[in-house]
């Protein structure tokens, strides 16, 4: 995802990867603080925002299990 973001800019791709990684580094502390994925029946499911990405992940017990990093644009359903 990295290198891909920066094919257009290292500097944005550096900073976005870092805000990924401090997001996701909350869940340890706010695992419930995404929002349920619309797309999935599953209430353990859910995402955080951040900016126009989506980390989808799946609450276990006592962790945090990271399904995917999509772009927001991307159709996930089906």
């Amino acid at each position: 995802m990295q290198d891909y973001i920066a094919k257009d800019s290292a500097e944005y791709a550096d900073a976005m990867i870092e805000r990924l990684i401090l997001s996701v580094d909350r869940l340890e502390s706010f695992p419930e603080s995404g929002r349920r994925v619309p797309e999935s029946k599953d209430p353990k499911v859910r995402e955080l925002l951040v900016e126009s990405y989506r980390v989808i992940y799946r609450l276990k017990k006592g962790s945090v299990q990271i399904l995917a990093v999509a772009h927001g644009a991307r159709n996930l359903a089906g």
